[in-house]
């Protein structure tokens, strides 16, 4: 990291002024200010003369109340900002006396950091404003205030609360991120370096002193830079003082240790929320900040600022708690012809002051918590079999201390209305007059394994059918314990399965070429070899979406007397300690993965019984209460480790169930490598047995409960073998035959739409629960019969939405096929917003829902389909949800979140001449990196598409290709028209 200072110090004394930005360089006179980079290696400062200029907010009110209270401002820039009305209190033209008169700062300088981002090591010149406090203390804190995603957004979005940080005694740094503000990059590209954008956090941090340990650094954070912030707190929590600013958060992944960082720090997050089409409440901030809230309210303030407002008018008629915010028209600060500028009250400026400024709560480690809107009924409580994820409980002896303890359950026989048997479990309540049990927790599983159940009794009933089906069908096999501390996880799998399973192999072995096994523990977060001895550390290396083992010792058995020799040898190298719950609590993951097949057959290719199938066997650490356990030390952050990557399990099942058992468009795999370690296991293709623990004493009663009501959770995951079946009878599936605005069928719909329909200029429909109208551009002089292709276009307001196909029509028409070309909400003459984020979910939700009614409207039961950019992630994203309505896809430089997902798509029989996937090499913007990993993951090649190539050519050689070779999948009852 490099900086160097270019702009002077300045006094501002005037109450007309509120912003500074950089002009031509002038000749002027510098102080040096205390608080400034240290001189450290790698560190070099130059500095050179520029003048500021003041801009008076008496001018910025009047240009400000100009504005066309019927015009959207966007608040963070076009294309990905935060929009709202300007009627609204959110991002919005203000009334008078909300700009209030206030200096920015005492002093302030501005610096250049040169630092190396992204997959490619780019060099990139950062702008940071350093401001430093009229007060200085040896280790004042710093804030370090980060804007959100947009071209309007910049270092300026938290000036209003320059002069309060200051004069609160800390020193302020604002940062323009790469390719935004003063900084350098194409406008708006955080994709090239946000990779890497936690690693700039704190490089910035320690070039202005901010020392690992020192908790100095204070974040007010907005929108894509709450993100950046999150990364560095889960990265490197030391860093970073207790409490913290967000507004509108926005994150990919929630890191699960977020939580237990703000509880060990005794600190808390005030997060601000103004609800419009790139923030919503759906997205994974806004959830995962408004179940923190709910689940721990010391660590998290949230306020949904629409809700707020309502809530004020209703009762005092006051708006007590908002972070207004405006769009301010001076050009220089950031890359737009304005800048979007935070512009709280007085009130509200030292409410967050005073936030920031109080001193470290209590402070405590919190209980592994886990979602709490889990499904309150198993699999076998709602009748269904699922023989893919089996789940079995086992009650553990009672330890000494328990013996003449009360018993916190009770076993009965299940049977459902279908005739699925299974075994009942009640948690009574105890009462001064017993146990009761009309009002006991009870649970259904497969079986339940009672306190005196034998090790062998649990091997024949649980996992020696699941060994025998995996070997039977070449599918993979996973067996895992689950529980808290002391439960007797180590005990079933270590003494138990293992050998079992073992033996159990060998036996049913004996004809093929081998078996070789690896042995993996995952300590604090690393993975370690335990055959390969002592200390020696091993990965996991994502390859085509999934996760392999590199780096382990693989050890090739002949007899299960010498693997079960090494495994002994190696158990005695896993991590354990001895807690208040267990004297030899297991203080790490552990896998044992036994391959059975020939190392040169392809492990994933073949899907019968040649193929080799791996067997893993997993003992889990437990989860751990540590106000029971009694951890200290070492064994305290042991604990909050394994406490972090269970609740990444736990939120990896929850969404593979989270409506009506219906898998969440995005699977959280990536949050922990626990998670990826299991992905194969839990949701992938393979078949699983869960082993719950529980302690039979009362005393245990809501870690028990906690244990089993996850389990009945994961008793509803689908893995990939029952998948694989429902998505063939979904391909055999008609689209529906009732369009969804009348009684006609699609055939029937489409024969209402006359060849010359177009002929006129484009169609409004009028689609979504909002009747929303949107424009539809088309051509069906091919005649209603004739196959029908849909082309999708970019996001970006102002845009000519689907107009911009008009000049491709002729050809397509030419090629033998109708054509629909809609214009989004916000483009061409649609009206509306709609969200310009990628994620799959939402995709699926917004502009994928919408082109599904737009089809219905036409009678389209089948459609090939063109998208650029955000267009062929909406192409995409509808290609999965809905196969069985989609024939083919070209995605040209696709905008899509999750490239991994893309594998499905081979798995739900498109085929190689079904998907098409451009990019172009020299582009800054769509990199073709990225291109390459969404077609791998889809198992095509890429098309680079070159400089003088015409995209138009390749859409209408797709098309022919699509007509002339793609099989029809006909459904018996189907008309010509529907197919």
């Amino acid at each position: 990291l490099r900086l160097r200072r270019i702009i002077p110090g300045n006094t501002l004394t005037e109450p007309d002024r509120l912003f500074l930005m950089a002009s031509a360089a002038s000749e002027a006179r510098m102080s040096a200010p205390a608080f400034r980079p240290r001189q450290a290696a790698g560190i070099i400062i130059r500095a050179e003369a520029r003048e500021a200029v003041l801009c008076s907010t008496k001018r910025l009110r009047a240009v400000t109340l100009g504005h066309d209270h019927s015009h959207n401002v966007k608040g963070c820039g076009d294309g990905g900002g935060c929009t709202s009305s300007a009627g609204s209190a959110g991002c919005t033209a203000l009334p008078v006396g909300c700009l209030d008169d206030r200096t920015v700062s005492p002093e302030w300088t501005r610096y250049i950091a040169s630092t190396n981002l992204g997959a490619k090591g780019r060099v990139w010149e950062v702008s940071v404003l350093a401001i430093e406090t009229p007060t200085p203390k040896p280790g004042a804190p710093i804030v370090l205030c980060l804007h959100g995603h947009g071209s309007s957004c910049c270092a300026a979005s938290w000036s209003q609360f320059f002069s309060a940080f200051t004069t609160a005694g800390y020193h302020v740094l604002a940062v323009d991120a790469p390719c935004f503000g003063q900084s350098t990059g194409p406008t708006g590209q955080a994709n090239l370096w946000r990779s890497d954008d936690a690693h700039l956090v704190l490089r910035l941090l320690e070039a202005f002193g901010v020392r690992e340990g020192s908790k100095r650094a204070i974040c007010a954070a907005q929108c894509m830079g709450a993100g950046m912030f999150l990364r560095a707190l889960a990265t490197a929590p030391s860093y970073f003082a207790h409490n913290h600013v967000l507004s509108n958060a926005t994150i990919g992944s929630w890191h699960p240790v977020i939580a237990q960082i703000l509880a060990d720090k005794g600190g808390k997050l005030l997060a601000y929320h103004q609800p419009d089409p790139d923030h919503m409440r759906v997205a994974v901030a806004y959830r995962e900040l408004t179940a923190l809230m709910g689940a721990h309210p010391r660590l998290c303030t949230f306020v949904d600022q629409d809700m707020e407002r309502a809530r004020g008018a209703t009762t005092t008629g006051k708006q007590p708690n908002l972070l207004p915010a405006t769009r301010v028209p001076i050009a220089g600060l950031s890359r737009d012809v304005s800048a979007f500028v935070f512009d709280p009250s007085p009130e509200c400026v030292a409410r967050i002051v005073t936030f920031l400024s109080r001193i470290p709560a209590a402070r405590g480690a919190l209980a592994a918590p886990f979602p709490t809107e889990l499904p309150a009924k198993s699999a076998l409580a709602l009748g269904a079999e699922n023989p893919a994820f089996k789940v079995f409980v086992r009650i553990r002896p009672p330890l000494p201390r328990e013996v003449g303890a009360a018993r916190v359950y009770e076993v009965v026989p299940f049977t459902s209305e279908g005739g699925v048997c299974g075994k009942e479990i009640f948690l009574p309540v105890n009462t001064p007059q017993g146990p009761e049990r009309s009002k006991s927790t009870h649970f259904v599983f497969e079986d339940v394994f009672l306190e005196n159940t034998t090790q062998d009794a649990v091997f024949r009933t649980a996992v020696e059918p699941l060994l025998d089906a995996a070997l039977a069908d070449g599918v993979d096999a996973t067996v895992f314990a689950y529980g808290q501390t002391g439960s007797g996880k180590t005990h079933t799998i270590e003494d138990g399965m293992v050998p079992r399973a073992v033996r159990h192999i060998f036996d049913r072995a004996s004809q093929v070429d081998g078996v070789r096994a690896t042995f993996v523990e995952l300590y604090n977060g690393v993975l370690y070899d335990l055959f390969g001895g002592s200390g020696r550390k091993c990965a996991l290396a994502e390859v085509g979406g999934a996760f392999e083992l590199r780096g382990a010792r693989v050890v090739a058995a002949t007899n299960p007397e010498g693997l079960l020799r090494e495994y002994s040898a190696a158990v005695n190298q896993r991590s354990t300690a001895g807690t208040a719950m267990n004297s030899r609590s297991s203080r790490s993951h552990a896998v044992l993965s036994v391959t059975v097949g020939s190392p040169n057959q392809q492990p994933r290719a073949a899907q019968g019984r040649d193929a080799p199938v791996t067997v893993h066997i997993v003992d889990l650490a437990g989860s751990e209460r540590l106000k029971r356990s009694k951890s200290e030390g070492i064994a305290r952050g042991e604990a909050i480790a394994i406490n972090s990557s269970l609740l990444a399990l736990a939120r990896v099942v929850h969404a593979l169930v989270t409506t009506n058992q219906i898998p969440a468009a995005h699977i959280p795999y990536r949050e922990s490598m626990l998670t990826k370690m299991l992905s194969n296991a839990i949701g992938g293709r393979a078949r699983t047995v869960l082993i719950a623990c529980i302690a039979p004493s009362a005393d245990s009663r809501e870690e028990t409960i906690s244990t089993l009501r996850f389990s009945t959770c994961a008793s509803l995951v689908r893995n990939r073998i029952d998948k694989e079946a429902e998505a063939k009878n979904l391909r055999r599936k008609p689209a529906a035959s009732l369009s969804s605005r009348g009684q006609l069928t699609l055939a029937e719909r489409a024969a209402t739409f006359a060849e010359d329909s177009f002929q006129d200029g484009p169609l409004t429909v009028r689609v979504g629960k909002g009747a929303a109208e949107i424009e539809v551009w088309g051509d069906f002089s091919a005649g209603h019969t004739a196959p029908l292709c849909v082309m999708l276009h970019y996001y970006g307001h102002g845009s000519a939405g689907g107009a911009q196909f008009q000049p491709w029509f002729g050809a397509v028409r030419a090629a033998g096929f109708r054509c629909l070309a809609p214009s989004f909400p916000g483009h061409g003459g649609s009206l509306g917003t709609i969200s310009s984020k990628s994620d799959p979910d939402v995709l699926a939700r917004g502009p994928c829902a919408l082109l599904l009614e737009i089809l219905d409207h036409f009678g389209a039961s089948r459609v090939v389909i063109y998208g650029y950019d955000w267009g062929g992630g909406v192409g995409l994203e509808l290609a999965l949800q809905r196969s069985e309505r989609v024939t083919a896809v070209m995605a040209n430089c696709a905008s899509y979140r999750d490239e991994a997902r893309l594998r499905l798509l081979k798995e739900q029989g498109f085929r190689k001449r079904q998907l098409a996937f451009l990019g172009r090499k020299s582009s800054q913007v769509h990199l073709w990196s990225k291109t390459v990993k969404q077609a791998r993951a889809a198992g095509v090649d890429p098309i680079m598409v070159g400089a003088g190539c015409a995209v138009e050519a390749l859409w209408v050689d797709f098309l022919k290709m699509t007509a002339k070779r793609t099989p029809r999948r006909t459904v018996a009852g189907q008309s010509n028209s529907e197919r």
